[in-house]
């Protein structure tokens, strides 16, 4: 499969390197980083990532060689870097491409313009409860209820969207009485960069020909194990890039 994925804006596009390093760690054969300009990027740290320019990508067909794409990771809110996200679900919409929207475009999903896709949406507790405009200990207390109205959101009535609700025990939505909660505890996975490297898995197993709940099964279930693995190896220190890196072990277990 070829996973595409958006570079975050110059600040934070460090996620979206994460979500692309846990594609490749994840099995999938080819994933493209879109990025504005080429010359910005360090070869060197992920040698298997291939770029792309985003104004090269919306001339030359690329997104039909494409089977999912990651939206969000290190994206931001400044203009440019939305618009480059809608105009990448248009395409998805164009060519029928599965999307994961996660941080800050999930914000996107308030859009009508959306229509007729798959949407894996993984937002944590504090995204949820600016999506639903309440607070987050409403959120925290009731993530069930949270995830109804999640699943209520005019999205869910246009496009087949799947709600990951990331916290310590993560809650997967999948329609108003079909609620999966992965149970156990995993500390290792509150550091920075770890949504990043879910939303890459998740991409991953669209990309290898998952179905959309397969994928994000398989995706909260590898990213927790990884989790504990490194939680039984140290209490502290541990790096995002570290849960990706273990995802050929945890995979092949």
């Amino acid at each position: 499969g070829h996973l595409a994925v958006l570079e975050g804006s110059f600040e934070t596009c460090g996620a979206s390197r994460l979500a692309a390093l846990a594609g490749l760690r994840s099995g999938c054969g080819l994933v493209t980083l879109i990025v504005n300009n080429i010359k910005n990027i360090f070869f060197n740290d992920i040698p298997e990532l291939m770029h792309q320019n985003f104004n090269k990508t919306l001339k030359n067909n690329f997104f039909q060689k494409i089977n999912s794409i990651v939206l969000g990771p290190g994206l931001g809110l400044n203009e440019k870097k939305q618009n480059q996200a809608k105009c990448l679900i248009k395409l998805a919409m164009k060519y029928n491409i599965p999307v994961v929207i996660d941080a800050d475009a999930l914000f996107l999903l308030k859009n009508k313009f959306i229509t007729g896709i798959t949407i894996i949406a993984t937002p944590h507790i504090g995204e949820a409860a600016k999506l639903l405009n309440i607070s987050i200990s409403d959120v925290q207390n009731n993530k069930i209820q949270a995830l109804k109205l999640l699943l209520k959101l005019p999205i869910n009535q246009t496009s087949k969207v799947i709600w990951v609700l990331k916290d310590v025990c993560s809650i997967i939505g999948v329609s108003n009485d079909l609620f999966i909660v992965c149970e156990g505890f995993a500390p290792s996975l509150s550091i920075a960069g770890s949504g990043d490297v879910l939303s890459g898995i998740v991409g991953s197993f669209l990309s290898q020909g998952y179905t959309a709940i397969n994928s994000v099964l398989l995706g909260v279930g590898s990213h927790f194990k990884a989790g504990r693995i490194l939680q039984n190896t140290s209490i502290r220190g541990h790096l995002a890039s570290d849960i990706a890196n273990i995802l050929p072990t945890v995979l092949y277990n």
